[in-house]
């Protein structure tokens, strides 16, 4: 019996008790959601290191005395956030290549890496929380400030006992300076 083969997209499997004869089984569609979810994790953290270099660099950039510090301040502050993102992948790749000195060199540089992102992150994170907190009480004191200033209002217009319109007071002044002036 001779084998017949079908081109198609199928694989092939042999049946036990003859080898000769082949029967197609489908290919099951390929499932490339483990593939979607890591780009989009990818995206993610591309995304948040983005952001955290912006948002670290411009805090560093304050505390310049004048332009060149402010930009060399930002350059080593982007510097050791890029050192802290890249040496991890560095130390991995170094290790599986059989090189365990360069592996634990750059492990060992991350972690006082990470500790200055950390600490850079929480005084960025401590300065901002600080100034709307103080601009926040800023409010507060304009408010309470403005509401006393309304009740002193109050009190003085409940403590007004005339009668008459505005008008009437009006006509009254008037022929007062009327006669002074004659």
């Amino acid at each position: 019996m001779a084998t017949r083969k079908r081109i198609t997209k199928t694989a092939e499997k042999p049946i036990e008790d003859d080898a000769d004869v082949y029967v197609a089984q489908p290919i099951p569609p390929k499932d490339y959601t483990p593939q979607i979810v890591a780009i989009a994790i990818a995206v993610t953290a591309a995304g948040l290191a983005i952001f955290g270099l912006v948002c670290n660099a411009s805090y560093l950039s304050g505390f310049g005395a004048s332009g060149l510090s402010s930009w060399l301040l930002t350059g080593l502050g982007v510097a050791i956030e890029l050192l802290a993102l890249v040496l991890p992948t560095l130390g991995t790749v170094l290790s599986c290549r059989g090189d365990k000195h360069g592996s634990y060199i750059a492990w060992g540089l991350w972690v006082p890496a990470v500790a200055m992102v950390l600490i850079n992150s929480c005084g960025f994170s401590s300065r901002y929380i600080t100034d709307s907190t103080f601009a926040r009480e800023q409010v507060t004191e304009h408010t309470s400030d403005r509401k006393a200033a309304l009740a002193n209002l109050k009190a003085q217009r409940q403590a007004i006992h005339e009668l008459r319109s505005v008008s009437e007071l009006d006509a009254v002044r008037y022929h007062q300076a009327q006669r002074k002036s004659a």
